[in-house]
């Protein structure tokens, strides 16, 4: 379907052309909930409608295939990761556990955190990398900052998490923040 971004939101919550436009032009506008909407002046049925379609697109963007491909590199993950996670108020840390050709056996969020803190064990992550018999481990934690930006705390975790997983013979391929609409590969950065 053709037409801006403003032109979609005023056929998704029957709004008026001029009415979208503001709206869309609120740069927190995906991560809003009901009330959140509300507050820009929607209705509850337009404030309803436009976070459905939201977390619509938002399951749409996690689909994985059963047979999916090998991951090679962070882009398509990144995206389904954004996709799942962006919005989220609070740290999630996910572990995302391979299997030896580096297909995904499972995704898992290991830990749900404050809004600026996500504390796990290294050997949380680990522990799951044996009970699902993975191979490889990648993780990934959200940023509700919206920011992708590593932190001191983050490269530390990814150096103790890689030291770990030398020691337990599980291949450490890559660690992802995800921020707003876009996401930091930590191995893309040379970080690790």
């Amino acid at each position: 379907m053709n037409g801006s971004n403003a032109d979609l939101l005023a056929n998704i919550a029957r709004l008026r052309p001029e009415t979208a436009s503001e709206v869309v032009t609120d740069s927190r506008i995906a991560y809003l909930d009901e009330p959140g909407l509300e507050s820009l002046g929607l209705t509850k049925k337009q404030a309803k409608a436009i976070a459905s379609a939201f977390e619509l697109a938002r399951r749409f963007g996690a689909v994985e295939d059963r047979d999916s491909d090998p991951i090679r590199n962070s882009n398509r993950l990144g995206r389904k990761l954004v996709a799942r996670y962006s919005h989220e108020p609070q740290e999630h840390m996910i572990g995302i556990y391979l299997d030896s050709r580096h297909r995904v056996i499972t995704e898992r969020v290991v830990f749900k955190g404050t809004v600026n803190a996500a504390t796990v064990s290294t050997r949380d992550l680990i522990r799951i990398a044996f009970e699902v018999n993975a191979t490889s481990l990648i993780i990934a934690h959200n940023h509700p900052s919206g920011d992708p930006s590593p932190s001191a705390e983050d490269l530390l975790f990814t150096k103790r998490l890689q030291d770990a997983c030398k020691l337990m013979n599980v291949e450490f391929v890559d660690h992802l923040i995800i921020g707003m609409n876009r996401y930091v590969s930590l191995k893309d950065r040379g970080a690790m």
